[in-house]
This record gives C-alpha cells, structure tokens and sequence, in this order.
C-alpha cells in the first residue's frame, strides 16, 4: 500500500512538471512526421498479465509494423529528432499514467515485448514479473550506461543478437537481485541516479563516464558490477 501511494502520487507530481515538456514534443512529432502523436504496444506486466504502455511516438508509422522489436542508434525508422526523445527518455513520459492506472511502477523491472519474454525468459527471469514493472531500475540503469553504447544501427547488422545474448541477461540479472533487495533507500537512490545519468547524458552524450566516482556514492545493486 505504500509502495502504491508513492507511486501514485509522484507519478502526479511528474505528470504536471513534465506536462509542458510532453505537449511540446507532441506538437513536435505532429509536425515532423505524418501520423498519431503517440504509439501503444503490449508489454508484459505484473504475475505476466499483457497490457498497453503508452509512449510518444519517435518512430515512423508503417502499414505493417516496424519490423524488429528493438530500437538502437541510428535506426532508419526514427522520425526526426526520433533519437533525441528516446535519449533523453521523453518518449517514455506518458508511461505516468499507465502508473497511475496501476499497470506499473516508478521503480522495478523495465516491461518488455511478448516476444522477448514468451521467447528468452527463463524460469528465474519470470520472478521479475513478481512486481509490477517500472520506468527506471538498476538494470535500466545498466543499461543506459552500457547497453545502449552497444547498439548502433549502421554498425551491427543483427541488433537482437547483440541484445539478447549480451545485454538482457545482465539486465534481468540486476533487476533479479533488485526485487530480492528492494529498500525505500534503494528506490529513491535509483530514482536519484535515473536523473543524474539523464542529465550527465545530456552534457556528454553517450561517452562513458564515471558518473559513481564522480557522485561519491555506489548503489547497493548495480555498484559492483559498474565498476
């Protein structure tokens, strides 16, 4: 109940701080590219019910789906400054209100396509759908310090190898220790550090920095593995 209250109720605290922000980007994408502002997709949530999270669209719209179920760097199917709302995570924003409705969480395991889970996760993966999923987590955090560093479109010609041998595990392996150790501290520090890594990301791109040096501090979960 109280994990409910505080997602609720930051959830409405975002919602208005980061309004100005989503009606600007959709006015954006209106203007840019042909098409509905924003895009639903079925995720697997909470004991692996499906539900649709809702995003701002950054890629283009086709007839018969985009094709893979995962977006890198350089992807042809980003509409103009399709990349600069994924990086700074502004296409994710209308995600508060599918926390609002209960679907997920601030904090816990990113949700994923039917296909990567139906497909990739194991027995001890499937204990992540124990919580409801979230916008941030120490996986997510892995990887949008790594991972995303990894995939680049015009580099690597099969981009869902790459990400489900060498990236997913570790992330569900993070997110695994995550929910067996889940704190009050440890959700607000991954809060924090979700902020601090958006805002280092946006001084120097996706260039590795050394961002739990420079802050003093390592997080309970993913600290050992980032160093």
């Amino acid at each position: 109940m109280a994990r409910r209250t505080f997602d609720v109720v930051a959830a409405g605290v975002l919602l208005l701080l980061a309004s100005p922000i989503m009606l600007a980007a959709t006015l954006v994408i209106l203007v840019v590219s042909p098409g509905p502002a924003f895009h639903r997709a079925t995720r697997i949530g909470l004991h692996g019910r499906p539900f649709d999270i809702l995003k701002l669209r950054s890629m283009r719209v086709y007839p018969n789906g985009s094709g893979s179920v995962l977006t890198a760097r350089n992807d042809p199917r980003l509409i103009p400054l399709g990349g600069w709302l994924r990086l700074f995570k502004i296409d994710e924003l209308p995600q508060l209100f599918n926390v609002l409705k209960g679907d997920m969480s601030i904090v816990g395991p990113r949700p994923r396509d039917p296909f990567i889970v139906n497909g990739r996760y194991t027995l001890l993966h499937r204990e992540t759908l124990r919580v409801r999923p979230g916008l941030t987590s120490p996986g997510s955090l892995f990887y949008m310090r790594y991972g995303e560093g990894m995939l680049d479109a015009s580099k690597i010609d099969d981009l869902e190898q790459v990400y489900l041998r060498h990236i997913l595990p570790v992330k569900l392996a993070i997110d695994l220790i995550y929910i067996r150790e889940a704190t009050v501290w440890s959700d607000v520090k991954t809060i924090l550090m979700t902020f601090v890594m958006l805002f280092r990301l946006r001084r120097h791109g996706r260039r590795p920095v050394d961002l739990y040096g420079s802050y003093g501090f390592v997080h309970p979960v993913i600290g050992a593995s980032a160093r």
